[in-house]
């Protein structure tokens, strides 16, 4: 169900969605979740929503993409979805796939 609610979303997209497998931190509130990504695209990305996590449409964050050792690559954000399982950002300025390349 909440693929399909983010798949609906695809018609407003710029740009494909592609899987891709990573961890990204997502800065929030104050707070930090250590996430695993869903999809991503040059406009966004989706991440598995962690059961203590919160987020409400239209918060403001910032994702950091690491793809290896090293520095992180960060990224401003909006929340643009939420479902039970699954978060969507728009990312404030289109980006690199994936973000950490």
């Amino acid at each position: 169900m909440d693929a399909m609610l983010l798949a609906q979303g695809a018609a407003r997209r710029d740009s494909d969605r592609v899987p891709f497998a990573a961890q990204l931190l997502v800065l929030h509130a104050g707070r930090g979740w250590f996430v695993n990504l869903y999809d991503l695209s040059a406009g966004g990305c989706a991440v598995f929503r962690p059961a203590d996590w919160s987020p409400q449409v239209d918060d403001l964050v910032q994702l950091f993409f690491r793809r290896n050792q090293g520095a992180a690559n960060d990224v401003a954000a909006r929340i643009a979805r939420v479902t039970a399982t699954l978060v969507g950002f728009e990312y404030h300025d289109p980006q690199p796939v994936p973000p950490c390349a």
